[in-house]
């Protein structure tokens, strides 16, 4: 089980960390995050209180999607560490002999 967890926390690293990277240095790739938050986004407005919701809000905006980033990131890290571990299940299962 600690495998796993160090599996999905290096995962979920990586793809924090390559996601911020191309999220900092690239356009398209900013439209395409806050394609993929829209979600997110949605839910930030729904707890964020009326008054900091103003145009402008820099700050607002950048916790939103870096914490956006980093709840993805570990989402996905875990959904593949699963498939790993399911797919080395099924690797390790001894073949029946007939």
């Amino acid at each position: 089980m600690r495998r796993y967890f160090i599996w999905t926390a290096a995962i979920a690293g990586i793809v924090c960390v390559v996601w911020l990277a191309l999220f900092v240095s690239c356009e398209p790739a900013q439209r395409a995050t806050f394609t993929l938050l829209e979600p997110w986004r949605a839910l930030c407005r729904l707890v964020t209180p009326e008054a900091w919701q103003t145009p402008g809000n820099i700050l607002l905006a950048v916790f939103s999607a870096f914490f956006g980033i980093a709840v993805y990131s570990i989402v996905s890290g875990a959904a593949l560490a699963a498939i790993v571990a399911a797919a080395q299940r099924v690797w390790d299962r001894p073949t029946p002999s007939t």
